[in-house]
């Protein structure tokens, strides 16, 4: 996990939506952006996809009308949101919304948007981003995103594993993370990030699957090899399950500790 975050290499993109008509599409208002506006185009790149709970769709999905979700950033007024095929950069439609519209005001809060103005195709993945506007400058996008749609949801039904530990501070930067063993699962998913990572690029967001056979007497564990956690990091983790089928669970809920060295 790194402490510093590092900005994306993204190219300049031409084609935009105007402010105008994607503050229509969302319902309503006007807009004027200040500062030293970065509205061009996030590259793709497949190496830079996040997992991170905090951002919503990913993986298979079956609403063709989906609503996006993702952390307010502190002291945000606005935010751009953008979206378009993985492999097709021609249908890149972006939106700039307030955080009014999107219901968030702080970080900690959630924002959301449902673009009804679109209906994603079926079977087409699909990369989003989005970009946060602090005290008038625009930040860097976010990791992508990726989710598909798909037109059955053949689906997860067993139990959702739930973290156990750490679930508070630990004195050690290798700390072992163990959750609940919901039996029929043949892999699962740990994902971590540091808990101020909530609109930045994603840089500290960290995943590994682990083999069922990890498990022993109802609990898995796994301890992640050359991770970069630093004294006094607080991180939030998750963990999902993968069963026979290949369908994998939601997130679990959210567990933080501290590194307290």
């Amino acid at each position: 996990m790194k402490q510093a975050k590092h900005s994306l290499n993204i190219p300049f993109f031409s084609i935009l939506l105007s402010a105008t008509l994607s503050l229509a599409a969302c319902g309503g208002g006007s807009s004027s952006s200040t500062g030293a506006i970065n509205s061009s185009h996030p590259k793709f790149f497949r190496s830079k996809i996040s997992e991170s709970p905090r951002y919503e769709p990913s993986g298979e999905i079956t609403e063709t009308v989906p609503t996006f979700s993702w952390s307010a950033t502190e002291d945000a007024t606005e935010y751009r949101f953008g979206h378009e095929s993985t492999n097709d950069e021609s249908d890149w439609q972006v939106y700039t919304l307030t955080s009014e519209q999107l219901g968030c005001y702080s970080g900690g809060d959630t924002c959301a948007f449902t673009p009804t103005d679109f209906s994603f195709p079926k079977f087409t993945e699909k990369a989003w981003w989005v970009q946060a506007n602090v005290n008038g400058d625009w930040q860097e996008w976010s990791r992508p995103n990726v989710f598909t749609i798909v037109e059955t949801d053949a689906g997860y039904n067993g139990d959702i594993p739930q973290p156990v530990w750490p679930t508070e501070s630990v004195d050690t930067l290798t700390p072992e993370f163990s959750w609940s063993d919901v039996g029929d699962a043949m892999n699962y998913k740990i994902g971590y990030e540091n808990t101020e990572d909530e609109m930045t690029n994603g840089d500290s967001w960290e995943s590994h699957e682990v083999d069922a056979s990890n498990c022993e007497a109802g609990v898995c564990s796994f301890i992640p090899a050359n991770t970069d956690f630093f004294p006094g990091e607080s991180v939030v983790w998750w963990v999902k399950a993968q069963n026979s089928n290949g369908s994998w669970s939601n997130w679990s809920e959210a567990a933080v500790f501290t590194i307290n060295q």
